[in-house]
């Protein structure tokens, strides 16, 4: 099972009916786009955030040619091509306690080549016995812990880790991948392309990429 956090953009500034409306079209596109490419997937809701839960295929399905390993890749795919999700990153969740995550650190830390500069990049949301400069600090020093070659470099890291704490969940992750953004499809009205060259095509997936 892999684990994907997914970011909206500006649906989350709507009011709250609006915001919730646009969530759960989101919600069922993203489920309904996974489900066309043969990708068995579950999506979960948190506020300001989504998550995909991705099953990985131990057979090859042949009707959607998704081999084994693959969807993951696959998945990654589809999640940034969907209108309404602005960036996302494939994360290992963990309990939200500072001692693990320091243990997830130095583990990652330990893969990094000689020498090389990083940094922590820490977020948190809710009531914690620390705070993110904390976490932040004491990740950093389980990376320096296991390799003391390693430099810290706040500003341009040549390699980074980013913790996401969100009340009693964690997620480490080392990349942020763009996506379309937008807002999602079917929220706003319909509308007709004629489509005669390869700029009426871009003016019809601009529209798509407004709702329409």
């Amino acid at each position: 099972m892999s684990l994907f956090l997914l970011r909206y953009g500006e649906l989350g500034l709507k009011a709250p009916g609006t915001r919730r409306r646009y969530e759960q079209r989101l919600a069922d596109n993203l489920l309904e786009r996974l489900t066309l490419a043969g990708i068995e997937a579950r999506i979960e809701k948190m506020r300001g955030r989504f998550f995909a839960h991705i099953a990985e295929s131990d057979d090859k399905n042949v009707a959607s040619g998704v081999e084994p390993g693959s969807a993951t890749d696959g998945a990654a795919g589809v999640l940034a091509r969907t209108f309404g999700i602005v960036s996302l990153s494939l994360v290992e969740e963990l309990p939200a306690e500072l001692e693990l995550l320091g243990n997830a650190a130095a583990k990652w830390g330990a893969t990094l080549p000689q020498g090389a500069s990083f940094a922590i990049r820490p977020r948190r949301t809710g009531s914690h016995s620390f705070t993110s400069q904390q976490l932040g600090a004491d990740l950093g020093a389980a990376v320096l812990a296991q390799r003391p070659d390693l430099k810290v470099n706040l500003s341009a890291p040549e390699w980074a880790l980013h913790a996401e704490v969100r009340d009693k969940r964690a997620f480490l992750f080392r990349e942020v991948l763009p996506a379309v953004g937008g807002l999602p499809l079917h929220t706003q009205g319909k509308v007709l392309v004629h489509a005669e060259n390869w700029r009426d095509l871009v003016a019809g997936w601009l529209l798509a990429k407004r709702g329409c």
